[in-house]
C-alpha cells in the first residue's frame, strides 16, 4: 500500500471521496432495481391483442416517482454524508481523537489566525495527521460501513432482476414487446392503438354493364362497416357488413347504371367516394373471312362470316380478314395455339398474326405456313378483352401432291399390232390439274443400236383426272422383225414448280413372219365382226327410213282436198330433219368402210416391208380393198351428195321420193356389206389355214432338230424344250378345233372334216413329245430320239392334212362358181329377150298397160338383181381373182338399164295413148 501524506486535508479528502463513490454505486444500482422492477411490472400486465391499457402508464409513473424519490433521498443523503464537520467528526470517532480536533487542523491547515505562531500550529497539525494513518475505510467510520451494506443489498437485487428480465425476454419476445412497447408510449397505450384507415377495392372501376361487382373492404380491428352507395336514378341505400378476420365484403350481382359508394366505420374512419361506370361489352361477331387459293388450284374464292368451319386449304392459300367491333378497338390478332409441321422451315410460322386498327373495324391477311389452331384475340382501347368473338380458327394446309401416271394398254412387254399403229391407254391424275402430257419413245434395233427419241406432246388444260388414249404411229419407222420400240410417258401438274411424273417404260417388240401372218388372220376377224356390225346398223337404218317415208305418205290427202300452206311446210320440215339425220349417218357409215380400206392397204404394206406376205394374202387383201372402195368409193359419194343437193328445196312427194330412194341406198348399201362380210370372213378363213399350215410344218422342223439333239445328249434342259414344243403343240390343237368350227359355219364341211384329220395327227404328235420328254427326262436317249422322230412326222403328216383340205375347198369353190356361172348365162340371156319384148310394147300403150308393165319393168329388176347377188356369192366363194368380174358388171349394167325403163315409165309419157 502506498503511504499517504501526511495531511489532515488529504486524509479529509480520501474519506470524502470513499463515501461519495459509494453513495453514487448505491444510486446507480437502485436505479436498475427500479428499472427491473418496471420492465417485470409492464411484462406481467402486458396485453397481447393491443387494446388500451393504462398499466404501463401507471408503471412509468411509478418508476419516475421512485426514481425522482431515490434521487431526491440521494441527494439528501450525500449532502449529510458529505458535509466536512460531519466527515470530521467519523474520522474522528474512528481514529478515537477528541472532539473537534479534526476540525481545528482542517481550519489551520486552511489558514492561520492571528497571534498563533505558525511553527507551533504547524507541529501541532503534524502530529494529528499522524495519527489520522488508519485505513481510508476505517477513517469512514459508521457512515461507511452503512454505505458498504446498502451498496451490497442493491447491487444483490440488481444482480438477481436484471437476468431475469433477460430471460423474459428471450422466453416470451410477444409479452415482451406488448408490454415494454407501452413503457415507451404509455399515454398510447392507455388511450389504445390508432386503427389503419379503411382499405377499398375495387374502388374507382369500369365494367361490362350488367356484370356483377365484388366490393372488398379491409378493416383492422373493427366489428362492422357500413357502406352507402346510390345508383343514377335511384334512391341512397345502406347495408352494415359484418367484419370477418378483418375483412368485410359485399357483391352487387349485376351493375347497370353508373353508382357512387363509399365505407365507413364506428370509429368515424370513412373512405373516399367511390364511381362504378358500367360500359358495354366488347363485341367482335361481325368477322369476314376470304380465301384466295393459288391459281394453279382452280379454286374459286370462298368466303364465310362469322365462325369459321375447319379449314383444309392448299399451300400458298391467302386469307384475308375484315371485321368490326361493338366499339373502337386496341388490337386485333390471330395467336396460334398450336401449330402442325409441314417440314416448312419459317421463322415467322407460329407468330401471332396483327391486323390493321381503323376505329372498330379491323382488316389484313396473310398466307400460312402452316397448320393448326388459331385464336382469336381483340382488346378495347382499354386493354380488356372482348367478351364475345369467334372461335377458333383451325387450319390444314394439303401439300402439292405430285401427279401420277400409268399406261394402264398395252402391257409392259407386248407385240406390235399388224397395221405398227399401237393405240395407248393412259391414266393420269393430279390434285389440282395435270398440264401436259409427253409420250417419249425410241427404236432399238435388231443389233441394240438405240436411236433418238421422238416425243410427242399433248396438253391436258390442266385436267385432275385424265384417260388419254394416244396412238403410236410406228408405220413410217421402217421397223424389221426382232427390232423393239421402248416409250414411257411424262406427264407435269400445272403447280407453278410444275411437278414431274413418269410412268414405268414400256417395250413393242416387232414380230417375227409367221406371228405377223397369225396377226393379219386375228385382224381380218376383227374387220369382219366390224362389217357385221356396221351391216346390221345399217339394216336398222334402212328399217327407220321406210317407216318415215310411210309416214310422210300417211298425210296425203284426197284430190278434193285442199291442203294447206302451213301444213306441207311443217311435213316438210320434219322430212327434211330426218333426211338430214339419215344422210349423215350414211356417211359415217362408208366413212367407216373406208378407214377399213385404208387399214387393210397398211396391213398389206407392213407384211410386205417385214417380208411375211405369200401370195394368197397378198391377193385376199388386195381384193377385199377393192371391193370396199367400190362399197363406199366416188359413186356412192355422188349419190349422197344428190340426194343433199334435192333436199335444198322439197314438196311432200320430192320429200317421199327423196326417201324412198336413201332407203333404196341404204338397203343396195347393207347388201354390199354383206357380200363384204361374206368374202371378209373366207379370207379369213384361208389365212387361218395358211397360217396353222405353216405353225405345223416348223413346229415339225424344231421337233425333228430336238430329236436328233436328245437321241446325242438327253438331259433337263432337252426336256424342258420338249415340253415347250408340246405346249405349241396343244395350243395348235385348238387353233385347228376353231378353224374347223368356222369352216362348218361357212358350210364348208369337207374341209372341216379335213382340219379335224390333221387335229388328229397334231394330237398324236403331242402325245409322242410327252412321251419324248418323260425318256429325255430319265436318260433313255435313243428311245428319245424315236419318239421325237414319231412326233416330228405325225406333225408333217398333219401339215400335210391340212393343205390337201384347203385345196379341196378351193376346188369345191370353183365347181360352185362354175356352175353358177353357167346359169347366170342363161338366166341373162332369158331376161335379155324379155326386156326387149317390153321395150316394144311400151310403145302406144296406154295407161293401164304401161301400169302393167312397168310392174313386169320391176320385176326384171329384181331378178336381175337376184342374179347378181348369186354370181357375186359364187365367185368370192371360188376365189376366182377377178374372172367373174365381167360377168358381174354386165349383169350389173343390164339391172341398170331395167331400173332405167322403170324410171322411165314413172315420168309421164308423151306417147298417144290407144283408145
Amino acid at each position: 500500500m502506498t503511504p499517504r501524506a501526511l495531511s489532515v486535508e488529504a486524509v479529509h479528502a480520501d474519506v470524502r471521496r470513499l463515501l461519495d463513490g459509494r453513495l453514487r454505486r448505491v444510486a446507480g444500482s437502485g436505479a436498475v432495481v427500479v428499472l427491473a422492477w418496471g420492465l417485470l411490472l409492464a411484462w406481467l400486465g402486458a396485453r397481447l391483442d393491443g387494446s388500451a391499457s393504462s398499466w404501463p402508464l401507471a408503471v412509468d409513473l411509478l418508476m419516475v416517482g421512485a426514481l425522482g424519490v431515490g434521487f431526491w433521498a440521494f441527494r439528501r443523503v450525500r449532502a449529510r454524508t458529505l458535509d466536512s464537520a460531519a466527515i470530521a467528526r467519523g474520522m474522528e470517532r474512528a481514529a478515537g481523537l477528541p472532539d473537534g480536533l479534526v476540525r481545528s487542523g482542517l481550519e489551520l491547515g486552511r489558514g492561520l489566525p492571528s497571534g498563533v505562531s505558525s511553527s507551533l500550529a504547524g507541529m501541532g497539525v503534524r502530529r494529528l495527521a499522524a495519527r489520522l494513518d488508519a485505513p481510508v475505510e476505517t477513517l469512514a467510520g459508521a457512515a461507511g460501513r452503512d454505505l458498504a451494506i446498502l451498496l451490497r443489498r442493491v447491487a444483490g437485487a440488481a444482480v438477481v432482476l436484471v437476468p431475469l428480465v433477460a430471460a423474459l425476454a428471450v422466453l416470451s419476445p410477444d409479452r415482451a414487446r406488448a408490454g415494454w412497447g407501452g413503457l415507451l408510449s404509455p399515454v398510447s397505450t392507455w388511450r389504445g392503438p390508432s386503427l389503419p384507415p379503411l382499405q377499398v377495392s375495387p374502388g374507382d372501376v369500369e365494367l361490362v354493364r350488367g356484370a356483377p361487382l365484388e366490393i372488398r373492404v379491409a378493416a383492422v380491428a373493427r366489428d362492422s362497416v357500413t357502406l352507402r352507395w346510390q345508383s343514377a336514378g335511384d334512391v341512397a341505400r345502406t347495408r352494415a357488413l359484418p367484419v370477418v378476420d378483418g375483412v368485410a365484403n359485399h357483391r352487387f350481382d349485376a351493375v347497370t347504371a353508373d353508382m357512387v359508394y363509399r365505407l365507413e366505420a364506428p370509429d368515424g374512419a370513412r373512405s373516399e367516394d367511390f364511381t362504378v361506370t358500367p360500359r358495354d361489352p366488347l363485341f367482335v361477331s361481325d368477322v369476314q373471312v376470304r380465301l384466295l387459293f393459288p391459281p394453279h388450284t382452280g379454286r374459286l374464292e370462298e368466303e364465310y362470316r362469322g365462325d369459321v368451319p375447319s379449314l383444309r386449304i392448299p399451300v400458298g392459300t391467302r386469307i384475308l380478314v375484315e371485321g368490326h367491333g361493338s366499339r373502337p378497338l386496341g388490337s386485333a390478332s390471330l395467336t396460334p395455339v398450336s401449330v402442325d409441321s409441314l417440314g416448312v422451315e419459317s421463322a415467322r410460322a407460329g407468330e401471332p398474326v396483327e391486323f390493321a386498327l381503323d376505329g372498330a373495324g379491323f382488316s389484313g391477311g396473310w398466307a400460312p405456313r402452316r397448320g393448326g389452331v388459331w385464336s382469336w384475340s381483340f382488346t378495347d382501347a382499354n386493354g380488356e378483352a372482348a367478351e364475345l368473338r369467334p372461335g377458333p380458327l383451325e387450319l390444314a394446309l394439303i401439300p402439292d401432291g405430285a401427279p401420277t401416271v400409268a399406261i394402264t394398254f398395252p402391257s409392259a412387254d407386248t407385240l406390235l399390232p399388224l397395221n405398227l399403229r399401237q393405240p395407248l391407254v393412259v391414266q393420269a391424275s393430279d390434285d389440282y390439274g395435270v398440264a401436259w402430257m409427253e409420250l417419249v419413245a425410241w427404236r432399238v434395233t435388231a443389233l441394240g443400236e438405240a436411236r433418238e427419241p421422238v416425243t410427242q406432246r399433248l396438253d391436258l388444260g390442266d385436267s385432275r383426272v385424265v384417260l388419254a388414249r394416244p396412238l403410236m404411229d410406228l408405220s413410217s419407222w421402217g421397223l424389221i422383225p426382232g427390232d423393239e420400240v421402248r416409250y414411257f410417258v411424262r406427264v407435269v401438274d400445272n403447280a407453278p414448280a410444275g411437278q414431274e411424273a413418269r410412268s414405268v417404260e414400256h417395250v413393242l417388240r416387232m414380230p417375227e413372219a409367221s406371228a405377223l401372218q397369225r396377226e393379219a388372220q386375228n385382224r381380218l376377224d376383227q374387220a369382219a365382226e366390224e362389217l357385221a356390225a356396221l351391216a346390221e346398223e345399217t339394216r336398222r337404218s334402212a328399217e327407220e327410213t321406210r317407216e318415215l317415208e310411210q309416214r310422210a305418205r300417211a298425210p296425203d290427202r284426197s284430190a278434193d282436198e285442199t291442203p294447206t300452206r302451213s301444213g306441207d311446210e311443217s311435213v316438210a320440215f320434219e322430212e327434211r330433219e330426218g333426211l338430214d339425220a339419215a344422210l349423215e349417218e350414211q356417211r359415217e357409215r362408208a366413212a367407216q368402210v373406208d378407214s377399213l380400206r385404208r387399214e387393210l392397204g397398211q396391213m398389206s404394206e407392213t407384211l410386205s416391208e417385214a417380208g411375211a406376205q405369200d401370195e394368197g394374202l397378198r391377193r385376199d387383201l388386195a381384193d377385199l380393198q377393192d371391193l370396199l372402195e367400190e362399197l363406199a368409193g366416188p359413186e356412192m359419194e355422188a349419190r349422197l351428195d344428190e340426194l343433199a343437193e334435192r333436199m335444198s328445196d322439197l314438196d311432200r312427194r320430192e320429200a317421199q321420193e327423196a326417201l324412198d330412194d336413201l332407203a333404196s341406198e341404204e338397203e343396195q348399201f347393207r347388201e354390199r356389206l354383206e357380200e363384204a362380210l361374206e368374202r371378209m370372213r373366207r379370207a379369213a378363213a384361208q389365212q387361218d389355214f395358211r397360217s396353222t399350215t405353216q405353225e405345223a410344218e416348223e413346229l415339225a422342223e424344231q421337233e425333228r432338230a430336238l430329236a436328233e439333239a436328245m437321241q446325242e445328249e438327253p438331259s433337263g434342259e432337252r426336256a424342258e424344250q420338249q415340253d415347250a414344243l408340246q405346249a405349241e403343240a396343244e395350243a395348235m390343237d385348238e387353233s385347228m378345233e376353231a378353224l374347223a368350227e368356222r369352216l362348218r359355219e361357212l358350210g364348208e364341211d369337207q374341209a372341216a372334216d379335213g382340219v379335224e384329220q390333221a387335229r388328229a395327227e397334231a394330237q398324236a404328235a403331242a402325245q409322242s413329245m410327252s412321251e419324248a420328254a418323260q425318256s429325255a427326262r430319265s436318260g433313255e436317249a435313243q428311245q428319245a430320239g424315236e419318239q421325237g422322230q414319231q412326233a416330228a412326222s405325225a406333225m408333217d403328216e398333219a401339215a400335210r392334212e391340212m393343205m390337201e383340205a384347203q385345196q379341196r375347198m378351193m376346188q369345191e369353190r370353183a365347181q360352185a362358181f362354175q356352175q353358177a356361172l353357167e346359169q347366170t348365162s342363161q338366166d341373162a340371156l332369158s331376161l335379155a329377150r324379155r326386156q326387149a319384148e317390153i321395150r316394144e310394147a311400151m310403145q302406144g300403150a296406154n295407161p293401164e298397160a304401161m301400169a302393167e308393165l312397168r310392174g313386169q319393168a320391176a320385176g326384171l329388176g329384181e331378178g336381175a338383181r337376184t342374179m347378181a347377188e348369186n354370181l357375186s356369192i359364187a365367185a368370192e366363194a371360188a376365189q376366182a381373182g377377178g374372172g367373174e368380174r365381167p360377168v358381174s358388171e354386165a349383169l350389173g349394167q343390164a339391172m341398170a338399164s331395167l331400173e332405167q325403163v322403170v324410171s322411165a315409165l314413172d315420168r309421164p309419157s308423151r306417147v298417144t295413148y290407144r283408145e
